[in-house]
């Protein structure tokens, strides 16, 4: 073992020298800028240097506490959230989600160092709970050992590592097909999965994020954090913690509510001021530390909400057996851009290996607030645009994009998806998989992946960065497309679901909806708002003003019925009944759940519905999630 880490150490040093001598790849003339290589986090650096001089942390600790949290190779967590009012609504003073049965039982990882696997499969347990009213137990077991880094089974792990793992559809598997052991065994590979994990989100380590993750509670469920245990700053008696040192993280855990009022007395040290989340841990039942495997996290802790990461999964259906093409199994561990900008582009490049239909895109995105135009091309990434997608992923993290309208691609066919990452602040966008002493089995071809400031001249990733990859993933559908129809249900709290059944196989996707072919007078997007264009009948355009009086629906993102004929030019699907995602800004406040949406003056965007002043507003529909940023997607219940 401490061989196998001397040559890591030795690793990561080279990489780092590598960065630090500003690694980059011209495109074709002199005068085009290099890209950068964004710099290790000074965590995992520690971290290394620990295990290279002998000082690996404890895995458990004396008094028998189970460990497990290694620092991730990057930073997601380091990021500035956007100031708005979407998030800033009051809230209750205290919130639990077991009130609502949407948290799990508590586990017991026993002398196992892998707390961010339960913490992560706490997170996807909730998730499913919250948004699909389901019930899972998932395997940790499986997370823990067939993650495909260099770690054991028992010797750490954190968010990251479980974001590759899911991201390339590894699990989540159940408990009953790979139950726990509290040790090191192999990989049970290839099991079925329960779920599919579409999106992860890092949340930002900002001091906005208080907010912000009390409204993710509510809606997502459950949320994995990290911590710094140490027995000593734990109040046995009132089940609270509070931690002000410097030392790095060693546990991780799930948040599941909040007290605002939890009294600052309750600590053995006592923070600046009262408050604390409600936390959900791995140890049993019994274990001192905790009431029944729950304790208090106080928000004054140095690690209050550090490394932050809700992981969400749609039930399971015909869109589970998509083929992917994908260079980055291992998930996204670095990211690359040419600072001072904020914009770059990425592209992926794969040969169909049957005839098919290209459905779904999947990428990780870098900053808080990315506007991202996706590009399916014909040929390589300045081939012929055959499908063009926007999406505004709010997190840092892992995302999924169905295309409005599937691309053919035929057994052969050189094909790419090109993604122009646009960020709100962070000056690397474009999120890569590389070597690392973490993953030392990444490797990449060239020819694969390319990198661009301008979308046309484009550098290859592995000129730079060997056995790199740009992590783009697209999913193919073979043959045929499947065929769908969609239903509508009220669950008994009033909350509108749209179901749509695959070969008779039923499964909740969160967004469905009734949705007709259309011609447009110009090019639109999945989300917008479409009117009337007045000035050529019978098409349609973005809603363009505050208040639009022709308003008639909104850009389908995935229809559960189609009518009438498309895939033609200057046509959209118009969604005309049903729950669909929409683009939304924050022109009228932020918006909750339940609150009516009008058009905005942004072109092809709703805002909140004010009582008063907006009652001659066309309505567009009811809002089903909330907006977290000034300007995102939201999903509403359409009221055309």
């Amino acid at each position: 073992m401490g061989a196998e880490w001397r040559r890591m150490a030795t690793f990561a040093i080279l990489l780092i020298c590598a960065m630090v001598a500003g690694v980059g790849v011209s495109g074709s003339e002199d005068t085009d800028p290099e890209f950068d290589l964004a710099p290790l986090s000074p965590a995992y650096l520690r971290y290394i240097e620990q295990v290279e001089s002998g000082m690996q942390p404890a895995r458990v600790e004396p008094e028998g506490e189970a460990l497990g949290h290694v620092p991730p190779e990057m930073d997601w967590w380091d990021r500035t959230i956007s100031p708005s009012s979407s998030y800033a609504s009051p809230f209750d003073p205290s919130f639990d989600l077991r009130t609502a049965g949407h948290v799990t039982s508590v586990k017991n990882q026993g002398a196992c160092g892998c707390c961010w696997a339960f913490a992560t499969v706490a997170s996807l347990e909730s998730d499913m709970l919250v948004l699909h009213g389901q019930t899972l137990d998932l395997s940790e077991s499986n997370l823990k050992e067939c993650h495909g880094c260099s770690y054991g089974g028992c010797a750490g792990g954190n968010a990251s590592i479980a974001a590759g793992y899911l991201a390339r559809r590894a699990g989540p598997v159940a408990e009953s097909a790979d139950p726990y052991v509290a040790g090191d065994v192999p990989c049970a590979g290839g099991l079925p999965r329960q779920c599919d994990v579409n999106e992860i989100h890092f949340v930002p380590d900002d001091p906005v994020a208080h907010s912000l993750v009390k409204l993710l509670l509510i809606n997502w469920g459950a949320m994995y954090v990290a911590y710094y245990w140490d027995p000593a700053y734990n109040n046995n008696s009132t089940h609270a913690y509070y931690y002000n040192g410097t030392a790095d993280p060693n546990h991780s855990v799930a948040i599941i509510g909040w007290d605002d009022n939890f009294a600052a007395s309750n600590f053995k040290n006592t923070p600046p001021g009262n408050g604390a989340w409600l936390v959900k841990n791995s140890w049993g039942t019994s274990h001192y530390c905790c009431d029944s495997g729950y304790f208090w996290l106080s928000y004054y802790d140095t690690y209050n909400l550090e490394e932050a990461t809700f992981f969400t999964c749609e039930s399971m259906g015909a869109l589970s057996n998509l083929t992917y093409y994908e260079y980055d199994p291992f998930g996204s561990n670095g990211y690359v851009g040419y600072p001072p900008e904020t914009t770059a582009w990425g592209a992926n490049v794969f040969t169909a290996i049957k005839t098919g239909y290209l459905h779904r895109v999947q990428f990780f995105t870098t900053d808080f607030s990315t506007y991202c135009t996706i590009y399916v091309k014909r040929g390589g990434p300045n081939g012929t645009t055959v499908c063009t997608e926007t999406q505004y992923p709010t997190f840092p993290g892992f995302h999924t994009v169905d295309l409005s309208t599937p691309v053919q691609l035929f057994s052969g066919e050189l094909f790419s998806v090109v993604i122009k990452f646009e960020n709100d602040a962070f000056t690397y966008p474009v999120p890569l998989e590389r070597p690392s002493p973490t993953r030392p089995a990444v490797t990449a071809g060239s020819g694969q992946s390319y990198i661009s400031y301008d979308g046309v001249t484009w550098s290859d990733v592995t000129t730079a960065v060997p056995n790199a990859n740009v992590c783009i993933k697209a999913g193919v559908w073979p043959t045929t497309l499947p065929p769908t129809e969609a239903t509508f249900r009220v669950r008994e709290n009033g909350d509108v679901l749209a179901d749509r059944t695959f070969h008779g196989k039923s499964f909740l996707v969160g967004a469905a909806d009734l949705a007709e072919w259309v011609c447009t007078s110009e090019s639109v997007g999945t989300g917008d708002v479409l009117e009337l264009d007045p000035e050529s009948p019978g098409q349609y355009r973005r809603a363009r003003a505050g208040c639009a009086s022709l308003v008639a629906g909104v850009v389908s993102t995935n229809p559960g019925v189609i009518l009438g004929a498309g895939d033609a030019p200057n046509r959209a699907l118009l969604a005309l009944a049903g729950i669909v995602p929409v683009k939304a800004c924050d022109e009228g406040g932020g918006i909750q759940v339940g609150d009516l949406v009008v058009p905005a003056s942004v072109p092809g965007h709703v805002r909140k519905m004010n009582d008063a002043e907006d009652l001659a507003c066309p309505l567009v529909g009811k809002a089903l999630t909330p907006l977290v940023s000034r300007i995102g997607e939201i999903l509403i219940l359409l009221a055309r």
